[in-house]
């Protein structure tokens, strides 16, 4: 598929969304990306799918699927410093908009598309409002617990018990820390059967990448 053969199919989708012709279109081209991408316009692609990441949220999961199969498959020719300083500046303009949904994808996809430049700026995402389950998706990175221990625990006191449960499971928290959060001295029973069960509330293999 030439650069011009992507973008006009991109076009015609796009208006079909925009004229309600055909819902869903976004979401199937996102889905279809990696598939149609080559040599020639893996750069044009990834435009495209960044573009579908800001403006069209339903899309967001496959879209950053597609962004990472294409990094994978093209990672010695393409700009990774770029698409990552991209996706976190879009990211961090998600977490003051308190847009949920984009953060707990982006932060996922942030890490795929280099983890060490996602450690880089690590410290910085702690400080802010993130929500529970992007720091669900940060702490299930084994690599990320001795960095993220402290800034998370201080979260634990207001925590769900999603995210408590989490801390607990990866002894983070302990019973006597539970027993010092106002609902969780009762939960504890639960979180000690949930554990021995090696039960997870996060399972990052089946995001698909």
């Amino acid at each position: 598929m030439t650069p011009d053969w992507l973008l006009n199919a991109y076009s015609k989708l796009a208006n079909f969304e925009i004229l309600d012709l055909q819902k869903g279109s976004m979401f199937f081209l996102s889905s279809r990306m990696s598939d149609l991408v080559n040599d020639l316009n893996y750069n044009e692609a990834l435009t495209l799918l960044l573009g579908i990441v800001r403006e069209n949220a339903a899309s967001i999961p496959v879209a950053c699927k597609s962004i990472l199969d294409i990094c994978n498959q093209h990672r010695s020719k393409i700009d990774i410093i770029l698409i990552f300083t991209i996706i976190k500046d879009f990211l961090f303009d998600c977490i003051e908009k308190h847009y949920e949904w984009e953060e707990i994808w982006l932060i996922y996809t942030l890490q795929k598309v280099d983890y060490e430049m996602f450690r880089s700026v690590l410290d910085e995402l702690l400080k802010k409002k993130l929500n529970e389950l992007s720091l669900i998706i940060i702490i299930n990175e084994p690599q990320n617990l001795s960095a993220a221990i402290e800034a998370i625990k201080v979260r634990s006191i207001n925590a769900s018990w999603l995210l408590n449960y989490e801390l607990y499971r990866l002894d983070i928290l302990n019973d006597d820390d539970l027993k010092s959060i106002h609902y969780c001295d009762k939960l504890i029973g639960n979180f000690k059967i949930l554990k021995s069960n090696a039960i997870k509330l996060y399972q990052k293999d089946q995001l698909g990448t």
